[in-house]
């Protein structure tokens, strides 16, 4: 179970009542809590069909895009020198 832990003038962790959504500190977490997470991801259950597209999308999208944007720079910096090297 998370807890809510909130500094005090020392700089000390007080744990609070507060529940998680309204906790304006800390979120302290057990370890069964980041087990909990890591099993989750995992599970392929976890995402939508939606959102393994977009992940599937970002993949093969994000390398194409840096290619094109690297080869842009190149162009762009080979004409801005081009009078200087001759």
């Amino acid at each position: 179970m998370a807890l809510c832990a909130v500094p005090d003038a020392t700089g000390a962790l007080i744990v609070t009542e507060a529940t998680v959504e309204n906790c304006t500190g800390f979120i302290l977490l057990e370890s069964s809590d980041s087990l909990h997470f890591i099993n989750q991801l995992f599970d392929p259950n976890f995402l939508t069909v939606a959102d393994y597209q977009t992940v599937f999308q970002l993949g093969m999208s994000m390398p194409i895009l840096a290619y094109l944007t690297a080869w842009a720079f190149q162009v762009v910096i080979n004409f801005a020198t081009k009078d200087k090297e001759t």
